[in-house]
């Protein structure tokens, strides 16, 4: 039997009443205030989330473009940008920056990702959850060889070292930092050679002076080819230990060091000769009481040592040198060196008429002893206490002559430290 319109009427006027007591209830009473704020914060944080989704693209593109040219002189181009407000994520693509012409590129990116942490607000400093940049490429020239060399950045830097400088230490973290496919193309127009480097990829799973935990899932990597030669370094995390440990070994093997001093932006008191490079390091990344380390360790060799004042006069000459590393914190440039040896040197000391060793002339810091020109045989007494000095407990003896080359013994110094003269 269907119910009347009357009957329908009747039921409905009996459910008011139970309504109408649920809200006169004392709990719904004290409930109602915060319910109505909550409402009010989230509509707030829904526009305002919209707002930036919608507003802050075009911002960031604003203010890149402008600080890049006030800051750097250079013309910067980016394609889209897009923001997640709930992820704090900020994604560019078709990153350009141009040489000084700007037409050509100088440097361009397929895409750019960062993952910024809520904690920056918090302390004041930016804290990334995640960067990675995709497809970068370089192309770096030399123009010349007047002075420290004149490079397609030299601009840059003449810019950045008329600035300012901050005072205090930049406090920052930055995890899973990732560079993927990327490529550098050296090219050096007084010499005519060319290094490329393709396939370029790096992981490092954080760089941080700030303490805290950090949530890294990626592992360190760096691979790269380097004029058709594959390089091929992967580390392996821990993650199971209480500092969250990983590391990758930096194996190098006699790699020679002259044939990329010209793309060295500075200009080298000394003319280097020779010098080939041989690692065994260890390059580790832990946390230990949430606050993270990057360190250094191993071993460091550099072999058939030649080097030459810019007048081509012959300064030292050594079979090696090696120094062993106990922990080298790099963020914070301190550390242990356990063990320097020198091995089979030969020094070249002399004096010139106005009293200035020709170390100290290559050096750029020539200093007077006498206002009157000495003697030969004062030349002579001066070059052997320069080459010698007082030994100590050094271990090391010379064989000195003014003009002529030094051949002490192999030295070895463990934590000590020893006069130069």
């Amino acid at each position: 039997m269907q119910p009347t319109g009357r009957h329908r009427q009747g039921k409905t006027a009996m459910t008011k009443p139970g309504t109408a007591s649920f809200t006169q209830h004392p709990a719904w009473q004290r409930l109602r205030r915060p319910l109505r704020w909550l409402g009010w914060i989230l509509v707030v944080l829904l526009v305002l989330a919209a707002l930036s989704w919608a507003a802050l693209p075009a911002l960031v593109r604003k203010i890149a473009v402008d600080q890049t040219q006030a800051q750097i002189g250079r013309k910067l181009s980016i394609g889209e940008i897009s923001f997640n407000p709930f992820r704090l994520a900020l994604r560019a693509s078709d990153i350009t920056l141009f040489e000084a012409d700007g037409k050509s590129a100088f440097f361009s990116a397929q895409s750019l990702l960062v993952d910024a942490s809520s904690a920056s607000l918090l302390r004041m400093a930016p804290v990334l959850d995640e960067i990675k940049l995709t497809t970068p490429q370089l192309h770096v020239i030399r123009l010349d060889a007047n002075g420290s060399g004149h490079y397609n950045f030299s601009d840059i830097l003449d810019r950045l070292a008329a600035q300012p400088k901050s005072e205090g230490q930049a406090r920052f973290s930055l995890a899973n930092v990732q560079l993927q496919d990327g490529a550098i193309h050296f090219e050096d127009k007084v010499s005519g050679k060319n290094i490329d480097i393709a396939a370029l990829q790096l992981g490092l799973p954080f760089i941080s002076n700030l303490p805290g935990n950090i949530d890294s899932f990626v592992q360190p990597q760096l691979a790269a080819t380097i004029n058709g030669t594959p390089l091929h370094l992967k580390g392996r995390s821990k993650p199971f230990t209480s500092s969250q440990e990983s590391a990758f070994a930096i194996d190098i093997d006699q790699l020679d060091l002259v044939s990329y001093l010209p793309f060295v932006p500075a200009e080298l008191p000394l003319a280097v000769q020779s010098a080939k490079l041989t690692t065994r390091l260890d390059l580790g990344f832990s946390r230990k009481e949430d606050k993270p380390t990057v360190t250094l360790a191993g071993d460091i060799r550099i072999d058939d040592i030649s080097l030459q004042d810019k007048a081509k006069a012959p300064l030292l000459k050594a079979k090696s040198l090696a120094v062993q590393l106990g922990q080298f914190d790099l963020l914070a440039a301190s550390g242990e060196i356990s063990q320097v040896s020198l091995e089979q040197p030969q020094v070249w000391v002399d004096m010139n008429a106005r009293g200035e060793i020709n170390w100290l002339r290559a050096l750029g810091s020539g200093t007077s002893n006498s206002k009157a020109p000495a003697k030969p045989g004062r030349h002579a007494s001066a070059g052997q206490h320069a080459g010698t000095g007082d030994s100590g407990d050094s271990g090391c003896t010379s064989d000195t002559r003014t003009s002529g080359p030094h051949r002490p013994a192999t030295t070895e110094s463990k934590r000590r430290r020893h006069p130069l003269a």
